[in-house]
């Protein structure tokens, strides 16, 4: 049981690290509304 519970916080640090970066968030709301190159 604890380890479930270890797994689910690690993996919810990565999503708010990931978030918690303004040019991470900024991609990941442009990802959302359409595809994109990486040119762009």
């Amino acid at each position: 049981m604890a380890v479930n519970r270890t797994v689910e916080i690690e993996k919810a640090t990565q999503i708010l690290k990931l978030l918690g970066d303004k040019t991470r968030l900024s991609m990941m709301k442009l990802l959302a509304e359409n595809e994109c190159c990486v040119c762009e």
